[in-house]
């Protein structure tokens, strides 16, 4: 490749690797903002036998796997479908986005055998820098890196906190907060 090829392939890369889609190899469940590395993955658990599905692949030939079942995908992950069947539980997850707003519809098939509980992790993948925290009403992600206080010096050391991460006299580099909401109410898993 020439410098001239390589350039343009870098300046394509930048255009295409941006904003949420199914980055994430690791799980068709899961929806990644780019170029932050921001990763809302969709995950099940259900109560019979008290096992999770936290990545859902394609094709897994194990006793018990998952099937999934893709739909409409849209080049630029502008909108996503996807069905999952797992331990007697049917999903389909539907994804939208314009700009950096995503919106997620999670419905699960009629006549469910069994009780189950949606399960979503927000965390920043591939060693990207970044901090979560749990908002009284929803869930916060913060990318970069975060020069910690004293506060933060106290909790990493074990006094408790009421919130543990990223107060506002923290230093936070990069600065694009992203903010979760769901419809419905948060539920502490027992």
């Amino acid at each position: 490749m020439t410098n001239e090829s390589e350039a343009a392939y870098e300046r394509i890369q930048e255009q295409v690797a941006r904003g949420w889609n199914t980055w994430d190899t690791r799980s068709v469940l899961t929806q990644v903002l780019l170029p932050e590395g921001l990763g809302l993955s969709f995950g099940l658990k259900e109560y019979y036998r008290g096992t999770s599905l936290r990545t859902v692949q394609i094709g897994r030939r194990t006793e018990g796997a998952e099937t999934v079942t893709l739909g409409r995908h849209a080049y630029g992950g502008s909108y996503t479908e996807t069905t999952v069947s797992w331990a007697g539980i049917t999903i389909r997850v539907q994804t939208a986005h314009t700009g950096d707003d995503l919106v997620a519809l999670v419905t699960p098939t009629a006549n469910q055998q069994k009780s189950g509980l949606l399960t979503i992790a927000v965390n920043y993948l591939w060693n990207r820098p970044g901090i979560v925290s749990r908002e009284p009403d929803h869930l916060r992600a913060t990318p970069g890196t975060v020069t910690p206080d004293a506060d933060h010096l106290r909790a990493a050391a074990g006094t408790a906190l009421p919130r543990p991460v990223a107060s506002p006299r923290s230093t936070v580099v990069d600065r694009r907060i992203v903010d979760i909401f769901a419809t419905a109410p948060h539920v502490d898993d027992p």
